[in-house]
């Protein structure tokens, strides 16, 4: 992590005034804000889940509507966890203007994208196909995993636009 400037020119890895579409920022605000909104989403999804496995409480959707029970909730909540810290290191990344999130990495940026294509798709088709086999859960029965990982998806989707518009500008 860099101190300030390093040699004449140097801003200490900021964009200079009026240096691009940024204006001197590292990181553009719309995507600091989308990397906490993501996070901040997927932590209520989390701690929603969580209130309801561990205490039973009944103001939120039955627990059948949570998960669709591939996993056992303990595997399925430190993945979540985990999922939670990485978010939370490439929000803190990208509010700090540096760090191994923040600077900008094409290839992982299309890899990203690439992946959250047929993600987001799968979750289109899940949700389809959801529809057709339990007609008497339309339209919003069961679908509260596939609404979160259709925010998942956008999330690497816009994570890895940052990464390959962040190439271009550089």
């Amino acid at each position: 992590m860099r101190d300030g400037p390093q040699s004449e020119g140097d801003h200490g890895g900021l964009r200079a005034q009026g240096a691009g579409p940024w204006e001197g920022a590292r990181v553009a605000p719309g995507y600091i804000g989308a990397a906490w909104l993501f996070l901040f989403l997927f932590f209520l999804r989390v701690l929603s889940q969580a209130l309801i496995e561990i205490f039973n409480v009944k103001f939120l959707p039955p627990v059948e509507e949570w998960r669709s029970g591939l996993l056992p909730y303990r595997i399925l909540l430190a993945a979540q966890i985990l999922i939670l810290v990485v978010m939370g290191k490439v929000a803190t990344d990208f509010s700090r203007g540096s760090g191994v999130f923040a600077e900008p990495n094409p290839s992982l940026g299309r890899r990203l994208r690439r992946v959250s294509y047929p993600y987001f798709a799968s979750m289109v088709l899940r949700y389809g196909i959801r529809m057709t086999v339990r007609p008497e859960a339309r339209w919003f029965g069961g679908t509260i995993p596939i609404i979160f990982h259709c925010v998942l998806a956008t999330y690497l989707f816009v994570i890895g636009s940052y990464h390959t518009r962040r190439a271009h500008l550089n």
